[in-house]
């Protein structure tokens, strides 16, 4: 089942009039998807950025439980670039 909105999702953070500090999940049409309250157990920052990196979470994961259907196309630096990578946008620093 693959019928989630398509990634890569960003973080919007300029709220709306009515919530100025919610952060929006932005897909990749530019349309918010999810908002986050900024004031959840302290954590909205990274709660949205957890949720925006799920879509480049779930490739990584799907590339690394498929390796021995790619066998000779399948490479452990992708895998690892991967991971990193979404790892990185969890924390801010992609």
């Amino acid at each position: 089942m693959n019928n989630h909105t398509p990634g890569p999702w960003t973080i919007d953070k300029t709220g709306t009039a009515s919530y100025p500090n919610m952060t929006a999940i932005i897909d990749c049409d530019g349309d918010a998807i999810a908002h986050v309250c900024p004031y959840w157990k302290g954590a909205g920052l990274e709660n949205a950025r957890l949720i925006s990196a799920a879509p480049d979470l779930l490739e990584a994961l799907k590339y690394i439980v498929q390796w021995k259907d790619k066998a000779g196309g399948w490479s452990p630096e992708v895998a690892r670039d991967m991971a990193n990578w979404a790892i990185k946008k969890t924390r801010g620093e992609e």
